[in-house]
């Protein structure tokens, strides 16, 4: 093992700068192994220079609108629809949701989601509030009769059945920009959505499992005292139940006009009343920009 020859194979490598990046960490890996047993003296690799893959990806990748997801939601199967909405609304991995087994899931009055240590790529454990409508969702999909260690999915989509499931909704997979669609997409999708729901970067760090580059954020924010299900709470629903929160938003602006409008009628209701009947034709003119119609004699 030597670095030059390790170099000529790196330069010969059809790979991404990522995959190339994670090869030689595992070589590096393996000569310090070999230090520690006495084998090596050192690492032949110790000096070699590290690979740089910030602007390198050989496959671009986008979240989803709210509109193509609405549009996959509607063209696949039950299951595969939770299965979609538990890694949106969670913004975990594929890996880390479809190892999720029954006891993993609180669905009281608290709802959160176990992410074993085992699943995840950073190897932390962590807990993730769950969407009050996720839970909504998964407490109807999970028989009360399953079993602790059962699968929450028991037949998790495939990359080929997401393909599929792509194609069935009308999904371009690769837009104009060459960017693609894909399981970590519903993950960035988590985050650009968080951002507009104005989540705060704490919580979702604490959620998508990344290391805090801000030593303050990590040391002098406290996540329960954040609120994780408040700001959970943020994130628009785009289910079955998406038009819920339009029509929340419809009764609130009409119920605030309607205040509107009863306060000047009770204004001109106490004009007339000092003033007399000749301020009617004010009062009918209030109603008719509301469009409220006088009634019939």
């Amino acid at each position: 093992m030597r670095a030059d020859s390790f170099t000529r194979w790196r330069g010969g490598f059809v790979g991404s700068a990522k995959t190339r990046k994670e090869y030689q960490i595992s070589v590096n890996a393996f000569a310090n192994w070999l230090v520690r047993l006495g084998k090596l003296e050192r690492s032949p690799l110790v000096h070699l220079d590290r690979i740089e893959t910030r602007g390198k990806q050989v496959r671009p990748y986008r979240a989803f609108t709210e509109v193509e997801l609405r549009a996959l939601l509607g063209a696949v199967s039950n299951e595969r629809r939770v299965a979609y909405l538990t890694l949106l609304y969670t913004g975990q991995r594929r890996s880390e949701v479809a190892a999720l087994v029954v006891e993993d899931l609180d669905l009281g009055e608290s709802p959160s989601v176990r992410i074993r240590i085992e699943t995840t790529k950073d190897k932390d454990k962590r807990a993730v509030a769950l969407h009050p409508m996720l839970t909504r969702e998964l407490r109807v999909f999970v028989p009360q009769s399953a079993a602790p260690t059962e699968p929450v999915f028991a037949n998790f989509p495939s990359y080929d059945a997401l393909r599929a499931d792509l194609h069935r909704a009308g999904i371009e997979r690769r837009d104009s920009l060459g960017r693609v669609v894909h399981f970590h997409s519903f993950r960035k999708t988590w985050q650009t959505m968080g951002v507009r729901a104005g989540i705060s970067q704490r919580v979702a760090q604490e959620v998508l499992g990344h290391s805090d580059p801000a030593l303050t954020a990590n040391v002098y924010t406290d996540i329960a005292a954040v609120g994780m299900h408040a700001e959970i709470e943020k994130l628009p629903w785009v289910g079955n139940n998406a038009q819920l929160h339009s029509q929340k938003a419809s009764k609130t602006a009409v119920l605030g006009r309607f205040r509107e409008i009863l306060g000047e009628l009770v204004t001109l209701a106490k004009a007339v009343g000092a003033e007399g009947l000749e301020r009617v034709s004010d009062m009918e003119s209030v109603a008719a920009r509301a469009g409220i119609e006088p009634a019939t004699k």
